[in-house]
């Protein structure tokens, strides 16, 4: 909730009131994470009735992969040949979902939790 409808001075405190219904979605999609419906504006100088943390963002998976292979050229030296990939398998994982109740964008997904997959090669000689 922004600003201090609650008049205590520290808005941090702000929090909607529960309207009705479940506050989670069965499928919830980027346009609407959550069930915007069960949320409201408390009444002045009041607190929220809703709790902290009721909401979970996307869950996180990664799996970072790396070849490497060593190639002898002489007894002193080597070429050694590298692949790196990060983000293996290229899960999506969404940002947070827009939690300020007075924006158009509320229950809304907009940004990305990690990065797409990226793939480095490398050579090194090593002497």
């Amino acid at each position: 909730m922004p600003g201090d409808g609650a008049n205590t001075g520290n808005n941090s405190y702000l929090r909607p009131d529960y309207v009705g219904g479940d506050v989670n979605l069965a499928s919830p999609t980027p346009e609407k994470w959550f069930n915007t419906g069960a949320f409201g504006i408390p009444a002045a100088f009041k607190f929220g009735s809703m709790g902290r943390h009721i909401l979970r963002s996307d869950g996180y998976e990664n799996l970072d992969l790396s070849i490497f292979r060593q190639f002898p050229i002489t007894e002193g030296k080597r070429l050694e040949f590298r692949v790196e990939m990060f983000n293996s398998f290229n899960n999506v994982v969404y940002g947070t979902p827009n939690g300020t109740i007075t924006s158009t964008g509320f229950g809304q997904v907009t940004t990305v939790g990690k990065q797409p997959r990226q793939i480095q090669l490398a050579l090194k000689f090593m002497f």
